[in-house]
């Protein structure tokens, strides 16, 4: 089962160490793939980070991850977020109503493509997100996307195993993200 975590931005890099370690029982080293995924030098421990704003989920577990988290700003989001709405398929734009709608859409892309831990621009017009199944080249992918609202965020978790559980949400000391 995958922890989620949210924690304020600025503390990310604390709080992860400080999580890996409770995890695998002992001090991890944090590098990164080609790509810039991040993982752990010591392995034993999957995980993966989104920070939107002051907010930053983390996501930790024993099989490979990708999550992506969106907080939901408001406004004309159409304007926007013009430029990537471009890459949605006329069936996503028929079902994207308000900004939740676009996050869970994009979220679920990014998710994915952290999960593959190769790079999101290789697979913005390769995925659409249709009625709730993630397609990659018109394929369902063997991963889907399971979702969490929190903290006024769209996330999106993509896993081999979707199962998780919140451990722990700390607001900032400064802000409600």
């Amino acid at each position: 089962m995958t922890g989620l975590y949210f924690w304020p931005a600025e503390e990310r890099q604390t709080r992860l160490l400080k999580e890996l370690e409770r995890y695998t029982g002992h001090p991890c080293t944090v590098l990164r793939e080609k790509y810039g995924k991040p993982y752990a030098k010591e392995g034993g421990v999957f995980f993966n980070l989104s920070t939107s704003g002051g907010l930053c989920v983390a996501a930790i577990g024993n099989t490979p991850i990708g999550v992506d988290t969106q907080l939901i700003s408001g406004g004309d989001f159409k304007k926007k977020y013009s430029q990537v709405l471009n890459a949605f398929c006329a069936e996503e734009l028929e079902e994207i109503e308000n900004e939740r709608d676009f996050m869970a859409h994009w979220t679920a892309r990014e998710a994915y493509a952290k999960l593959r831990g190769d790079g999101i621009w290789r697979y913005v017009r390769r995925l659409k997100f249709v009625r709730g199944t993630l397609f990659s080249d018109g394929e369902p992918t063997e991963e889907q996307p399971v979702f969490c609202h929190e903290c006024g965020a769209v996330t999106a978790l993509c896993a081999t195993d979707t199962r998780f559980k919140i451990k722990e949400i700390i607001q900032s000391n400064t802000d409600a993200f």
